[in-house]
């Protein structure tokens, strides 16, 4: 009996020695079902384990001596210090806890330490496994992904709840079955607000009563909750068991989709990969008008040959490129945002599904500058497609305007005499005031006309709205006009 006594006491005193003298911060990450080894002596008595646990889940631990002389102990602990279990025996050699519950949903630290701790003797290898067994159908346990429980509705429990944490960008799929009497189920999902942002009583397109919520999108890192009940819920009269399933979809995962892209900040390069199963990512990002932006794609290795689109809030297309970059690397070069708001990236490949270029990339956003910096505020700004209006007198004998244009954009400008005897002239000048244009009467009629002009690069145009000063023997004409900036594209 004494001796008993002895081996307790000098057992205790192990526990009480790990549970008081370990950092946690310095614990090491512990996954189901990844065994991991570890050595214990006099200089080292014990190694802590962290492994991040939910509620109602059910885990398998097993602790074995590899060699040595080794006694092992193994304590798991909560974060708030609760010993959940402890043990010193199961195996021959080792510790063995078949099934253990999981009360809550915390870090819990598996603490190994040689028997009597830092008064023991014995020194050895030792290897550590934790294996997640499933997870108690009861309310309120927290799921995994393509966890499966089984549950009763009646009027006794007309509801059950089960959590699951989520990650912004996951889509998910959650399924509630009939399988038995004649309940009729109803879903809802519940975010960490307590907002509900999914529900269902019929899987859309199905022919039977249960109830599905599918391709539910994420939007927020948190704790979601669902909440499985039947239609009228506490008022409803089915009832009957049921299996409820929750599962990632295909396209589950940050940047997969539109509705799911990555933020995107400029400078600040992120790199991805494109496989076969994930031939595009998407990404968004906030630009103010006439952001002037370098975007690039680069291949880091593999057979990638990457493709870069650029599209708006309304996920229109509004620029594209394959070989931009040095290289088969994708850059778009000087674009300018039309429009303040959000933008989207879509990285990919080239053949886009039908490619078979897989590889790492890096993606770099870049504002390089303003579009229309050093701009005099009396120069108006123009976009393609602009029509406006003015008067030419001599208080105001011309109108400066100006506009971004790129390389290779096929232009037309006309300016039309609205009223008055105004004999309209039109000039085009390149970003440093150099002449490239000037026109007196080629819309017909004392009006004026750029019919068509290629820019010869990228950059910053200017066009003056002003009037002939020698028409007919009248020096001075006056009038108000319309001056059109188009782009042609033929």
């Amino acid at each position: 009996m004494r001796r008993l006594f002895i081996v307790w006491w000098v057992f205790c005193v192990g526990i009480t020695v790990a549970r008081a003298q370990f950092d946690p911060a310095q614990a090491t990450p512990l996954r189901f079902s990844e065994a991991i080894d570890g050595y214990l002596d006099a200089n080292t008595p014990q190694s802590v384990f962290v492994l991040d646990g939910r509620r109602g889940e059910y885990i398998r631990a097993t602790l074995l001596t590899l060699e040595g002389t080794l006694q092992p102990t193994l304590t798991v602990i909560r974060s708030n210090g609760e010993i959940v279990a402890s043990g010193f025996d199961g195996l021959p050699n080792g510790v063995y806890f078949p099934s253990l519950q999981l009360p809550a949903s915390d870090r819990y630290f598996f603490v190994v330490a040689r028997f009597g701790g830092l008064l023991g003797n014995t020194q050895g290898r030792f290897q550590l496994e934790a294996e997640r067994l499933g997870v108690s159908s009861e309310s309120g346990s927290s799921l995994r992904y393509d966890d499966t429980v089984m549950n009763t509705i009646d009027d006794a429990a007309p509801q059950h709840y089960y959590s699951f944490r989520a990650q912004r960008g996951d889509i998910l799929n959650i399924e509630m079955k009939r399988t038995s009497g004649n309940l009729d189920p109803y879903l809802q999902v519940v975010n960490a607000d307590r907002r509900l942002i999914a529900s269902s009583d019929d899987i859309l397109g199905g022919t039977t009563l249960d109830a599905g919520i599918n391709g539910l999108v994420i939007d927020a890192d948190g704790t979601y909750v669902i909440v499985a009940s039947r239609y009228g819920e506490d008022a409803g009269e089915s009832e009957g068991t049921f299996v409820l399933t929750i599962q990632e979809t295909d396209t589950s995962g940050l940047g997969n989709t539109p509705v799911t892209a990555a933020d995107l900040a400029y400078d600040t390069p992120i790199t991805e990969q494109i496989s076969a199963q994930n031939y595009e990512k998407f990404y968004r990002f906030y630009a103010e008008q006439d952001d002037i932006l370098e975007v690039r794609m680069e291949r880091l290795d593999g057979t990638l040959d990457p493709y870069l689109e650029l599209l708006n809030d309304s996920l229109q297309s509004i620029a594209v490129d394959d070989d931009g970059g040095a290289g088969k690397n994708a850059q778009l070069t000087d674009f300018r945002i039309p429009t303040s708001g959000l933008y989207y990236l879509r990285a990919t490949r080239f053949e886009l599904s039908q490619g078979s270029g897989t590889g790492q990339f890096r993606l770099t956003v870049q504002k390089k500058r303003y579009a229309f910096e050093g701009v005099s505020d009396d120069a108006q700004r123009l976009l393609y497609g602009t029509t406006v209006t003015g008067t030419i007198n001599d208080e105001t004998p011309s109108a400066l305007y100006a506009f971004w244009g790129v390389q290779g954009d096929r232009i037309a400008v006309s300016m039309t005499r609205a009223d008055g005897n105004l004999n309209a002239m039109l000039g085009l000048y390149d970003s440093n005031f150099e002449t490239l244009l000037v026109d007196d009467d080629s819309g017909g009629g004392q009006n004026a006309r750029i019919e068509r002009f290629t820019l010869p690069s990228t950059g910053i145009y200017y066009i003056r709205a002003m009037r002939n000063d020698a028409t007919d023997g009248i020096r001075f004409t006056r009038g108000s006009y319309i001056l059109i900036l188009a782009q042609r594209f033929d």
